[in-house]
């Protein structure tokens, strides 16, 4: 494999990732605001005001009336029927070889087997639940994004063994014939496949200048990750050895991402169901390991580097996805907009026309 890769010092790669952050975050201000609007009017969410008394003695309602929602779950039920209520979900045509009737069936048979993989793997991957909330994003949201990577994790497995009972005797080791149950744990592989995962529009920042995914010079992805999680995937990038990991004190770290807002409290906050800052876990006692910390991915086409708590590089290196070479995301949205990379949602072409009904029955 080659790599197009060069070591850097630790503080030139953490001030190059903080800059180009905060100018993708500023970038993307103006479709913060549109999205949060959009988002509103899908959860039927009304400002609290106090009823305003007029000269008649008649009192002003506060009426959300579900047309936005009405004609989003209209359109994202029959996308998502039309893709996932039959299986297979994808059919691959077979390819005959010369005509022969028994290399035609040799190649049916392949091609079911193919369709029965890509069956398993989205089935792994809950792609019901992963298409309906992709769809759901993008009717709401500028933009959907969904990460498309490969997964791998291990977990310590606790096992019920027989076991040979023995005895020990001077003239050496005797065997019963009876058998005991042991328990044993063991460390072991429980995802090592493809993996596909919904990102929230507010935890994903583009390349301002881009088209598309594809054009886009970088991207950022934002994560929230345990200590336990985060140990496990440096312990995969140690293995993958393929770029820098750098020495980091993940100790003097622990609680600093509590002020750092997650992409789902950004818009839960808008609508009064945000979460506090505090957390629970945030303790050095037996729940240390389930401290969470925010994990920033940047992407280049043949890149991946990772920033913590928006102050620490703790990877720079080469993309894991050498052989594509492509940023690891699908991103569409409803209405695509000529070399823009944002288009519009299905509740902004339908703004409007929410608003006119809510004030006239109101």
């Amino acid at each position: 494999m080659v790599v197009d890769f060069e070591p850097r010092p630790k503080h030139q790669v953490e001030s190059e990732l903080t800059n180009k952050f905060q100018y993708f975050s500023a970038k993307r201000q103006a479709y913060e605001e549109e999205a949060i609007e959009d988002y509103k009017l899908y959860r039927g969410y009304r400002e609290a005001h106090e009823d305003l008394q007029d000269d008649e003695n008649t009192f002003s309602s506060s009426l959300h009336i579900p047309y936005a929602y009405e004609v989003i779950d209209t359109i994202r039920s029959r996308v998502v029927s039309s893709f996932f209520d039959s299986q297979p979900y994808m059919d691959f045509l077979p390819q005959p070889e010369g005509g022969d009737a028994h290399q035609m069936q040799v190649s049916e048979e392949k091609a079911k087997v193919a369709s029965a993989l890509v069956d398993m793997q989205l089935d792994k991957n809950n792609i019901y639940q992963l298409f309906y909330d992709y769809i759901t994003s993008l009717l709401i949201f500028p933009a959907a994004i969904m990460s498309v990577g490969w997964r791998y994790e291990e977990k310590p497995i606790k096992r019920r063994v027989k076991m040979p009972e023995i005895l020990r005797t001077p003239q050496g080791v005797q065997y019963t014939g009876s058998w005991y149950e042991q328990i044993v744990e063991s460390v072991e592989s429980i995802w090592d496949d493809n993996e596909l995962s919904l990102v929230d529009f507010f935890d994903f920042w583009p390349d301002p200048r881009g088209k598309d995914i594809d054009d886009c010079r970088g991207a950022f992805q934002r994560e929230r990750l345990t200590y336990e999680e985060l140990d496990q995937m440096m312990r995969f990038l140690y293995d993958l050895d393929e770029g820098v990991i750098y020495d980091v004190d993940i100790e003097s770290l622990l609680g600093q991402s509590a002020g750092i807002e997650d992409g789902a409290n950004r818009r839960l906050s808008e609508i009064g169901k945000g979460y506090e800052a505090g957390d629970a876990y945030m303790t050095d006692g037996p729940d240390r390991g389930k401290n969470m910390f925010e994990v920033l991915h940047y992407w280049e086409d043949n890149r991946h580097s990772i920033l913590l708590n928006r102050s620490e590089v703790i990877y720079d290196g080469p993309s894991p996805y050498w052989r594509h070479r492509m940023k690891p995301f699908v991103v569409e949205s409803y209405e695509p907009m000529p070399n823009e990379f944002y288009g519009m949602s299905g509740v902004r072409l339908i703004n409007h026309l929410q608003q006119e009904l809510n004030t006239q029955r109101n």
